[in-house]
């Protein structure tokens, strides 16, 4: 578009992405996505590979994703197969189900918290 608001990455054309810009206030339900992208207020349940958070991004609602960065506010439930990171701004808070997590200083997690077991790559085959 012209007026500079939206510029498809070449990069990723053909995954399925979703950008929530900062100021905007969205409900959604994502049942499958390969990145989510969150610099506003978004409120709902998402299913994707990647969950971005910036620090201005707030999530309100249910999220089962592969890996997340959260530096904004997530209230809710969150399940991460794989890494968690909390960065030195992020705040997660709620049911929390992850892997593997790295916290910066600062960072901060809080409510019923636990461990999963990592999931194996979705390209393994199961032997008997």
């Amino acid at each position: 578009m012209e007026n500079g608001n939206f510029e498809p990455v070449k990069e990723n054309i053909g995954k399925s992405q979703l950008f929530v810009e900062s100021g905007l206030k969205v409900k959604v339900n994502v049942s499958e996505c390969d990145t989510l992208r969150f610099e506003g207020d978004v409120e709902g349940s998402v299913k994707a590979k990647r969950l971005f958070m910036s620090e201005s991004g707030r999530f309100l609602g249910t999220a089962e994703v592969e890996s997340a960065e959260v530096e904004g506010l997530f209230e809710g439930t969150l399940t991460v197969s794989g890494l968690l990171r909390v960065g030195k701004t992020g705040r997660v808070s709620g049911k929390l189900r992850y892997a593997e997590i790295q916290i910066e200083r600062n960072g901060q997690i809080s409510g019923d918290i636990s461990t999963v077991e990592a999931e194996p790559a979705s390209h393994s085959n199961e032997s008997d």
